[in-house]
């Protein structure tokens, strides 16, 4: 009997130190500014799983005099949530002329960031007794990148539903590992380094027909279904593949640039009213830079009313920097311009055999109807099979068939 007190009475305290341990570390919501009067001060205080819930209101957000400093910093997995996306506002504000790197700054895993207007300008600020704006003051909306000094690279942000304006660079600059960054309005674009398995999705991106979308050695990315007035340039030097796809892609100087990319698969596109829809810039070879991109695949796009649909460099445009040595020739990304059995639709296709853009770059499938960009496009290994699998049945069907009459 004594025993099964013992028992019973472990049970009860193993239980109640677990019930105050589940309450201690179940995950809370924390209220700016009924909790804390700044969002700062609030992550500070959040633990992991926490959500940092922001009213509606202007919330200004600066750091120490330094030449790298960052708004905001999120170091721990959160989600920082703002209760309006129009009407709660993060703004720079200003201590000293010096620029903000960041209105965000994320170091940690799992973190997501939505609800916000993030500004990158100063409005109507008093400096040495005049009313100046600051146009362009705060360098990046929200930068996802490993601390300083540090060696963790942060992973699953998710950045969704948020309005970027007046940023100096980008109003997204990712340097993580399986980022979400989907259904954002912005106008300085989105800038991918190193990054890898992230998804750019359903964003509306440019005002100001520039770059909308960056990557330099990107790995395993995909961008598609987004609206971007500005270029998509692809910097790529891996072997892992790049897509890009069901994307609107308009009103630039260019619609897609390649600049020493491998593997990249563009397809499933409307590139339309741009100078250049595709462009391959000459580059300079050398030991130094290194090959030509190769393994990139064009094809399945609505190529539409650009002043020049596919523009390939013949000539490169500036004389060799002093410290390119052993040039040994220049040249463009090796592009196909089908996927073996389809091509693209071009505008000024005059419908008759092959689309020639040069010697080197021919679309050997092209279009007579505009690609609904909702669908895949078939490839040629898909057709085979397909093919293959209607001509057994057939055979099959035969053989019953005479099988029966010989009977």
């Amino acid at each position: 009997m004594k025993r099964t007190a013992s028992a019973l009475t472990l049970i009860i305290v193993i239980s109640a130190v677990a019930a105050v341990w589940f309450v201690k570390t179940a995950p809370e919501t924390i209220t700016v500014p009924d909790d804390y009067p700044t969002i700062q001060a609030a992550i500070d205080n959040a633990n992991a799983g926490d959500t940092v819930f922001v009213k509606k209101g202007t919330y200004l957000h600066d750091g120490p005099r330094g030449e790298r400093i960052d708004g905001i910093t999120i170091d721990k997995p959160i989600s920082l949530i703002g209760e309006d996306s129009k009407t709660t506002i993060l703004k720079p504000n200003y201590t000293s002329i010096n620029r903000l790197r960041s209105g965000i700054h994320v170091t940690a895993d799992n973190v997501k960031i939505s609800g916000f207007t993030i500004h990158g300008t100063l409005e109507n600020v008093t400096y040495k007794n005049r009313l100046i704006n600051f146009t362009g003051y705060q360098q990046t909306g929200i930068l996802v990148l490993m601390a300083e000094n540090g060696t963790h690279i942060p992973y699953g942000c998710k950045i969704t539903g948020n309005i970027f304006t007046g940023h100096l660079d980008h109003s997204v600059d990712d340097h993580g590992i399986s980022s979400f960054i989907s259904e954002n309005t912005m106008t300085e674009g989105i800038s991918l380094v190193w990054s890898s398995d992230t998804v750019v999705s359903g964003n509306n991106i440019g005002l100001n027909g520039n770059t909308g979308i960056g990557l330099y050695s990107c790995v395993n990315v995909r961008i598609k279904q987004n609206n971007i007035i500005g270029s998509i340039s692809l910097s790529n030097s891996g072997d892992d593949p790049i897509y890009i796809y069901e994307n609107n892609i308009t009103d630039s100087g260019f619609g897609i640039i390649f600049r020493r990319t491998n593997n990249c698969f563009v397809y499933n596109n409307n590139i339309v009213h741009n100078k250049i829809g595709v462009f391959l810039p000459n580059q300079i070879i050398s030991p130094r830079v290194g090959t030509l991109g190769t393994g990139n695949r064009v094809y399945y796009n609505n190529l539409m009313n650009n002043e020049e649909n596919a523009l390939v460099e013949t000539a490169y445009p500036y004389p060799p920097a002093l410290n390119e040595t052993d040039v040994i020739g220049n040249g463009t990304d090796v592009v196909s311009w089908d996927n073996g059995w389809v091509g693209n639709y071009w505008s000024d296709y005059n419908g008759q055999g092959a689309y020639v853009i040069d010697e080197n770059n021919v679309d050997r499938h092209p279009l007579t109807q505009q690609v609904d960009t909702s669908t895949t496009a078939p490839e040629l290994s898909t057709i085979i099979v397909t093919i293959a699998i209607i001509v057994i049945v057939i055979g099959i069907a035969l053989l019953v068939y005479f099988k029966k009459r010989k009977r």
